[in-house]
């Protein structure tokens, strides 16, 4: 996906590789990292940090940009982390 927006420098373009999926969205994966030790039982250490976008539309043709974070990470018993998650509504101008 190419975006391209005016900002106090210029014109700025950036890219994004994605997917739809068969819900019928597009999904972006800014970050996407999981450090789990051991793999299946992370007991020892831990790392997550996941940001991603999807994008759709309703049936009202209305543009729908979901956000969703989460950040955490632990090691032994101390444990830290939060995520959250924001949509934004754009309607379409004539």
């Amino acid at each position: 996906m190419k975006v391209t927006y005016d900002d106090v420098i210029g014109k700025t373009t950036e890219y994004y590789q994605g997917k739809f999926s068969k819900k019928g969205y597009y999904e972006i994966f800014i970050r996407k990292k999981n450090i789990q030790i051991p793999p299946v039982l992370h007991l020892l250490y831990s790392k997550i940090d996941i940001y991603r976008l999807r994008i759709s539309l309703n049936k009202e043709k209305e543009l729908i940009i979901d956000s969703y974070y989460k950040r955490g990470g632990n090691v032994f018993l101390l444990a830290a982390g939060g995520s959250g998650r924001t949509q934004y509504y754009f309607k379409a101008t004539k």
